[in-house]
């Protein structure tokens, strides 16, 4: 569901939604406090004080953490772009020291896979799915590599330190894909929701008068909202608008090209 709205909706357009939602609650139960208001004397906001700060202490400890832990997943997301486009780019590298036929097959494999990743997995990353033609792309690497003259030792030696390259290129794309379909844990989402509606809700039940009652009320629900926005951008790292750039397979497909 977070990844379908992610994938079809602005950042602008899913800032409103939460927004409105927790601002509509927030205005609802405004006036439900409003209209029991009218029937019973005031009471003392006092105990109600102390149950705000505290709910409000736990909210914010609970928001810190998940937050930081998705946006070191977005960070681990794009270090992993950089270091698996980083492991081609040593192959390449590389291939300064080989015969030029065995470089031109290389650099052209290579150039074949980081094209495919940018234009085209990228795109099926925002669902959690992998390009068969990548994976293709990625044994023809190997099979470029291996195929290359190993016939004197620098030609043995640089191809040694290209396979090195292409184990550590493997494990990071491999770790890519896992990465693109990690999420937050169903019961963390549940118990921010509804620690958010009971801060909300808790808010408006303060007794007072005014204008300034109501500002209070809409300011707070529209923070939360805002923090749920926040939460629910950084879901997937290659999902949505705040998402990780394929830049770094455009360039080495570039610079080869």
């Amino acid at each position: 569901m977070l990844r379908w709205l992610l994938n079809h909706f602005d950042s602008a357009v899913l800032i409103l939604l939460t927004a409105g939602v927790t601002i509509g609650i927030a205005l609802g139960a405004e006036a439900w406090q409003r209209t029991r208001m009218k029937d019973r004397e005031r009471r003392s906001n006092e105990m109600l004080s102390m149950t705000v700060e505290f709910v409000g202490i736990a909210y914010a400890i609970l928001i810190g953490f998940v937050i930081v832990s998705l946006w070191e997943t977005q960070g681990a997301a794009s270090d992993t772009v950089s270091n698996e486009a980083a492991a081609l780019s040593d192959i390449v590298t590389l291939t300064r020291g080989t015969d030029a036929a065995d470089a031109v097959r290389i650099k052209t494999a290579v150039a074949e896979y980081s094209s495919e990743v940018a234009h085209h997995e990228f795109k099926l990353l925002r669902t959690g799915k992998a390009s068969a033609k990548a994976d293709a792309d990625a044994d023809a690497v190997f099979s470029a590599i291996v195929a290359a003259d190993s016939s004197t030792p620098l030609h043995q030696t640089l191809q040694d330190k290209q396979i090195d390259s292409y184990k550590e290129f493997t494990a990071l794309r491999t770790r890519r894909l896992q990465i693109a379909n990690d999420k937050l844990a169903g019961e963390l989402w549940l118990l921010v929701l509804v620690s958010s509606v009971a801060l909300i809700l808790l808010v408006a039940a303060f007794e007072g008068e005014g204008r300034w009652d109501v500002f209070a009320s809409v300011v707070i629900a529209g923070t939360v909202g805002l923090v749920l926005f926040a939460m629910v951008a950084l879901s997937y790292p290659f999902s949505g608008q705040v998402s990780v750039s394929p830049e770094p397979f455009i360039a080495l497909a570039q610079s080869i090209g």
